[in-house]
This record gives C-alpha cells, sequence and structure tokens, in this order.
C-alpha cells in the first residue's frame, strides 16, 4: 500500500511542476517554489532527495534532471511534450495524464 501512496504522491508533485511550466510566473521563482511546495505532498520516493531541486525547475529539463533518479518517472517526462512550447500541442498530443495512465 505504501508503494502506491509513494507512486501517487509523487506523480502529484511531478504534475504540479509540470503545469506550473508554462506559467508567466516562473521568473519570481522563490514565489513559484512557495506555491508549488504548498501544493505537493510532503511524502514519495522523490522527497525529500529530489524535492528542491524539483519545485525550483524552471523548464522541462530541469523537471526532467530532479527526477532521472527514478527510471519510471525519467519515462514518464521522455514522452511530456515541453509545456512552454505552446507550439509542440494539438489534439493529438497525448497530456500527462495520458502518459502517466499509460505508464
Amino acid at each position: 500500500m505504501s508503494e502506491l501512496i509513494n507512486f501517487e504522491a509523487d506523480l502529484k508533485a511531478i504534475q504540479v511542476v509540470y503545469n506550473s511550466l508554462s506559467s508567466k510566473d516562473v521568473s519570481n521563482i522563490a514565489r513559484v517554489v512557495t506555491i508549488r511546495k504548498q501544493l505537493s505532498p510532503a511524502l514519495g520516493l522523490l522527497y525529500p532527495d529530489s524535492e528542491k531541486q524539483m519545485l525550483s525547475a524552471t523548464n522541462l529539463d530541469m523537471l526532467k534532471e530532479a527526477v532521472r533518479i527514478n527510471s519510471i518517472y525519467s519515462n514518464i517526462l521522455k514522452e511530456a511534450p515541453d509545456p512552454s512550447k505552446k507550439e509542440d500541442f494539438s489534439v493529438a498530443t497525448k497530456t500527462m495524464d495520458d502518459i502517466m495512465y499509460d505508464e
């Protein structure tokens, strides 16, 4: 049971960061980190070791680097489109939820 809880907590934390990467407010990183921390669970396999690096990510590459310690999460983000590049999105583009569900 704890494996499932840790997995779900990590996915939620990754989604919080991923979904906020397209925000124009990423320039104020201190504020963004505070909000991300409030929205992210304080448990999981990525917590606390990768938490600081993950929460302060300002682009998809930084988020990928933060989760590289776990191959499942790395594979999920490998498939994810860059949220800051709106031109990469279309009706056929898989969402982060789709990718996580498939994994």
